[in-house]
């Protein structure tokens, strides 16, 4: 369980550590950051609900309806929804490199819980496969 939870955590945090040490703009702090990250991290649990209901209930059975509009539709608007209301109208939120930030900490945050998922229901001997190619 270790493995897995490394595997699916280093990547992500290396990247937030790197955006953020690089900001040499404004002062962002590693709170508010990691705030984002966690909310991030909390948002694949109502996504995952509202695309179960969609599959249970047989709506958008097309693969084009269920890759382009129940996956990335509905992953891709709640991350720009509450990345807008969290961050957008923040004190610290001063110059555009702040967006990039607070999106990359976001989208980390989605993808490391989305990562441990997959590796806990297929194993961490596919942590490099998945890593290095995008398919799932």
């Amino acid at each position: 369980m270790i493995g897995i939870l490394t595997a699916s955590v280093a990547p992500a945090l290396a990247i937030l550590c790197y955006l953020y040490l690089r900001n040499n703009y404004t002062f962002l702090t590693f709170k508010s950051v990691l705030k984002v990250f966690i909310i991030g991290a909390l948002l694949v649990f109502p996504i995952m609900v509202i695309q179960h209901a969609f599959i249970t209930e047989n709506l958008l059975t097309s693969p084009f309806g269920r890759s382009f509009i129940l996956f990335g539709l509905t992953e891709e608007f709640f991350k720009w929804f509450l990345l807008y209301s969290f961050t957008f109208n923040h004190t610290q939120f001063h110059k555009p490199y702040d967006g990039i930030v607070y999106g990359v900490a976001l989208a980390l945050g989605f993808a490391t819980v989305e990562n441990f998922l997959y590796l806990v229901a297929n194993g961490v001997h596919t942590a490099f496969f998945s890593s290095v190619a995008a398919c799932q």
